[in-house]
């Protein structure tokens, strides 16, 4: 059955009354329910009304509230995608299968090899609202208990300067010495698996701010290890990740750079070249297996 997302507003005591046009149509033209029948309504902090039709107007629809329950489809971790922007088609598949997989949100914006251009504010504004109506519809589908949120088109230099993470990840085709699976594991110590042979810098970082790595002198030259005695579990501590994913042309040498000097892990998906939509399922599927499952 299709969930409908509602805000407090549409709440009204043991009533929900729907007044989104497109919500109406799609239960009385399309759904063709009637009086009497069932909706799944999800509203703000993944609370999920069930309600019957008690009235359908042309332009609300009013329901009775017969259970409410707090949702569990959503991810515990939250992944944020960056994403260079792509083509129309390709991006609004990406918008909708990046819904579907759970991520919290998305930020797209501009590198130097994006081909897309924009003409105006305006046709940013579009663009978004368009991408805001997929994610709608995808959420409805999935039946996850919220919705992606997609932020406003930003410049790459703003993409290497967000702060919050717990891990932030590039994905490069350039990328052949350290998988996303080393990195995810990597950031996992209970995890008994191969590790990359040099620790990368972004791992380095990440033990420093986790308290896991101590400092040592060797040889005059303050150096961190890594802690044998830490209680707390990297699994726990993963809470939000930023995945970048780059633009149809590939990432210049100069950017994966920059990233890398922001604490970006540069990785690879593997030895086959993705398409940029294709990578970013790929590499959100390897955070949720590794983080969710």
């Amino acid at each position: 059955m299709p969930q409908f997302f509602i805000n407090n507003e549409n709440i009204h005591e043991d009533k929900i009354i729907i007044t989104n046009k497109s919500d109406i149509n799609h239960i009385t033209n399309v759904l063709r329910n009637r009086k009497k029948d069932k909706l799944i309504l999800s509203g703000v902090e993944n609370i999920v009304y069930e309600a019957e039709i008690v009235l359908i107007k042309p332009e609300l629809i009013e329901a009775k509230i017969t259970d409410k329950y707090h949702s569990d489809k959503k991810l515990k971790i939250n992944i944020t995608l960056a994403q260079s922007i792509i083509k129309s088609n390709k991006q609004d598949f990406l918008v909708q299968k990046t819904t579907e997989l759970g991520v919290r949100t998305i930020i797209p914006f501009i590198s130097k090899n994006t081909v897309v251009r924009f003409d105006s504010e305006k046709d940013k504004l579009q663009k978004i609202q368009r991408w805001q109506k997929i994610v709608y519809e995808s959420a409805k589908q999935c039946q996850r208990g919220d919705l992606t949120d997609i932020k406003q088109i930003s410049t790459f230099n703003e993409i290497i300067n967000l702060e919050n993470f717990d891990l932030k990840i590039v994905c490069s085709e350039k990328e052949n010495s350290l998988s996303i699976r080393q990195v995810l594991q990597a950031c996992n110590e209970d995890c008994h698996c191969e590790r990359p042979t040099r620790e990368p810098a972004f791992l380095i970082e990440y033990q420093k701010r986790r308290g896991t790595r101590q400092s040592k002198t060797i040889s005059n030259e303050n150096v961190w290890i890594a802690s044998s005695n830490s209680s707390s579990s990297p699994r726990n501590d993963i809470r939000n990740i930023l995945l970048v994913i780059g633009p149809e042309g590939g990432w210049e040498d100069s950017e994966i750079e920059k990233l890398k000097q922001k604490g970006f892990a540069s990785v690879t998906l593997g030895k086959l070249v993705y398409r940029a939509e294709t990578a970013a399922v790929a590499a959100i599927s390897h955070i949720i297996y590794e983080y969710e499952l």
